[in-house]
């Protein structure tokens, strides 16, 4: 909307030296664009050819490994007698922090010249590399792993002290240790040992 109401603003005189340049100018170089990048890397093309005949002619041997690195290299501007430009099928390179696979040529005698995501170069060219992370397993959440919680220890039980009245009696389900052995009192305001009153008491 900003920009249509910029356009209603402007003088008739400046209106169509606008739509001059959209309607010729502009639509024109819009549709010969493709024709210019293939014309671009054509001319490369042939740029590289002419320098490795002549490299050819002065016994200058630029033999690609036999295998592709496995280690990447920086992408740099091509340069015949800098082998660290030289990349060919399956070479890794860097590029705008993105790994790339050169996939131009299978037979690796043909040397990849084109820069890594530049316009006009896609997966012919190159293909990304793309680190694969470890799928989850089915059911797993995204929280860690959570640890099975402690199991509550038994509390200690107090071996067994005489009472000395209703205050410090024992009641119904409060136990004690007495001769090597647990008891439970089965009663409220017990004062008698289990061995006193057997009655008041169960060993568990």
């Amino acid at each position: 909307m900003e920009l249509q109401n910029a356009i209603q603003k402007l003088p008739d005189h400046e209106f169509t030296e606008l739509k001059a340049w959209i309607v010729t100018t502009e639509t024109d170089r819009r549709a010969a664009l493709p024709a210019v990048e293939e014309a671009a890397r054509e001319a490369k093309e042939e740029v590289v050819a002419e320098v490795a005949e002549r490299l050819a002619e002065k016994d200058v041997k630029l033999k690609p490994p036999a295998k592709a690195g496995d280690k990447p290299r920086a992408w740099k501007p091509w340069h015949p007698l800098d082998t660290e430009t030289h990349f060919y099928y399956g070479d890794l390179a860097t590029n705008g922090g993105r790994t790339w696979r050169d996939v131009l040529d299978k037979t690796r005698t043909q040397l990849n010249v084109w820069e890594p995501n530049s316009p006009g170069i896609d997966e012919r060219y190159w293909v990304e590399v793309v680190e694969e992370k470890d799928e989850p397993e089915e059911g797993a959440e995204d929280s860690p792993a959570e640890t099975e919680p402690a199991k509550p220890t038994a509390p200690k039980v107090a071996p067994y002290k005489q009472p000395t009245g209703g205050h410090d009696a024992y009641n119904k389900g409060d136990k004690v240790t007495f001769n090597g052995d647990t008891w439970e009192s089965t009663i409220d305001n017990n004062v008698w040992s289990p061995s006193d009153y057997p009655q008041g008491w169960k060993k568990v």
